[in-house]
């Protein structure tokens, strides 16, 4: 089991290590704008670079939270959490680089067999009480038609009716920014 752990641990390093070097790469060629052929990879990056756009992280656990509030730190931008199931547990940290978190769906199971089975139903209401900013999302453009469901599910396990409205309506265009 340890063994499994550090080889995870070693592969994001490795992935960091790699996204590291790609946002140096988007950097430079940034600095280098108007001298440089234009380049499709880096251009969609600029934005984000620049604080105009957030770069959305999809993690789960807890030590892939820190790492991605790392990476983040290290690279100034700005990040929204996407998934986020131990995200209360980061709340503090998340909560100090004022990071939101889109809950992509209500309706799974829980990820591991020794967690709550109603654990992703509770997320948005412990999202709430950890004071974090969060809304509820479907997890792809086929199943958009179920959001509503999703809050429902999010209010019947805790999170108040008008919350529950919010975190589908009014918080994901605050997050967004077109609010």
């Amino acid at each position: 089991r340890e063994e499994a752990r550090h080889a995870q641990r070693e592969h994001r390093d490795r992935v960091l290590a790699d996204l590291d070097a790609a946002f140096e790469a988007a950097r430079a060629y940034l600095a280098a704008s108007g001298r440089a052929e234009r380049d499709a990879r880096w251009e969609a990056l600029v934005p984000v670079l620049e604080g105009a756009l957030p770069l959305f992280v999809h993690a789960e656990s807890a030590d892939q939270i820190r790492a991605a509030l790392a990476f983040t730190a290290r690279q100034k931008v700005r990040m929204i959490l996407v998934g986020g199931e131990e995200a209360p547990d980061c709340a503090e940290a998340l909560r100090e680089r004022k990071v939101p978190v889109v809950v992509p769906e209500t309706f799974r199971l829980p990820r591991r067999a020794d967690e709550a089975y109603d654990a992703p139903f509770t997320l948005p209401e412990r999202l709430r009480k950890a004071g974090l900013a969060f809304c509820i999302a479907s997890s792809d453009v086929w199943n958009a038609r179920n959001l509503p469901y999703h809050a429902a599910l999010a209010s019947a396990y805790g999170l108040p009716r008008e919350e529950a409205l919010a975190a589908v309506t009014r918080y994901p265009a605050e997050i967004l920014g077109v609010a």
